[in-house]
């Protein structure tokens, strides 16, 4: 019973406005391939850069040059308006998850400290 309740749990968070609108964010960011392709330069270059940096292989002067231009990369994704919605849906969707994980927990713990969620020793 406890394992069909979690699923339905399951089924209505990914029922909540919070879900769909990630589900729209990702369907958009995979449709932009511009967007896309400069996400996955972004992130296999900092992925190498981190590896090179942990076998030592830069100078300090190497460090700052590729310091300098991950951030650029950075930035240029920030003006990619699908990424930017991605991500702002994936921190509000894992916000709602996490609040409700905390109401969770907190009732598990019989009500011994509900962090955030309490209001005057009940959990909302």
């Amino acid at each position: 019973m406890v394992y069909q309740k979690a699923r339905e749990l399951g089924n209505l968070i990914m029922e909540s406005d919070y879900a769909k609108v990630l589900q729209d964010a990702m369907l958009a960011y995979e449709q932009n391939t511009v967007a896309k392709q400069k996400f996955e330069q972004y992130v296999a270059y900092k992925a190498l850069y981190q590896q090179n940096l942990r076998q030592r292989l830069y100078s300090p002067q190497d460090i700052a040059a590729e310091q300098k231009k991950i951030k650029d990369m950075s930035l240029a994704l920030e003006g990619e308006e699908d990424i930017v919605c991605l991500i702002n849906a994936e921190e509000e969707f894992n916000d709602y998850v996490n609040k409700v994980m905390g109401i969770l927990k907190s009732t598990i713990n019989m009500g011994k400290s509900c962090g955030n969620f309490c209001n005057g020793g009940h959990c909302r």
